[in-house]
């Protein structure tokens, strides 16, 4: 009997009632391991290199796929990330792959640092512009330093923008900008309405 074919000519995946009890069992076993069911059908997943990632940068999909990323560093399984974020894992490790490695249970975990490619947003003398950090530690340390900023703008408390004043940022294109932490011109760029931003991403 002919496969059934969706609207689009492509082949439909069988309901999982549909299935043998052996391979329902099969796709079980490597969901509950945090693997996605194209993988749990054996298929493979090719990632991207990082270097390849340059052109992706304000894709929706690659941008999900670095949420989902966060994420997965701050404690959370991939499958549950990336249910969240509305993703299919196998999507993130298409797009950030390279960014993953197994356990010892066998199950997809976070790299400490990575580096994919990441547009986000940078302060200098004349207002918002954008940057591209060196792996993901850099970005970890940019996201901080804008959150200080906003926090400064917005109460007045300088604190966390203090450690900044001798740190700098490293680019992929091998630069070292120094922060900028001149409260005065950071505070005549908020007013002038030059420091707005809803995220720290460029898209």
């Amino acid at each position: 009997m002919a496969a059934a074919r969706d609207a689009g000519g492509r082949f439909a995946a069988k309901p999982r009632e549909a299935l043998s009890p052996a391979y329902r069992q099969r796709l079980e076993r490597a969901e509950a391991q945090g693997k996605s069911r194209h993988e749990a059908r054996g298929h493979g997943t090719t990632a991207r290199r990082a270097w390849q990632t340059s052109d992706l940068v304000g894709n929706e999909r690659y941008q999900n796929a670095l949420e989902v990323l966060s994420r997965v560093r701050r404690g959370e399984s991939l499958s549950r990330a990336a249910r969240e974020v509305g993703i299919a894992a196998d999507t993130v490790l298409r797009y950030a792959g390279s960014a993953f490695t197994r356990d010892g249970r066998g199950r997809w975990a976070a790299k400490p640092n990575d580096r994919l490619v990441r547009r986000m947003r940078w302060i200098d003398e004349r207002g918002l512009t954008t940057v591209e950090p060196a792996n993901a530690k850099e970005a970890s340390k940019l996201s901080a330093y804008l959150m200080a900023v906003k926090e400064f703008l917005q109460t007045g408390d300088d604190r966390a923008l203090r450690r900044f004043k001798r740190m700098r940022l490293r680019t992929r294109q091998k630069q070292s900008l120094p922060f900028v932490t001149d409260l005065d011109l950071l505070e005549r760029l908020g007013n002038a309405g030059q420091l707005e931003f809803e995220d720290l991403y460029q898209h």
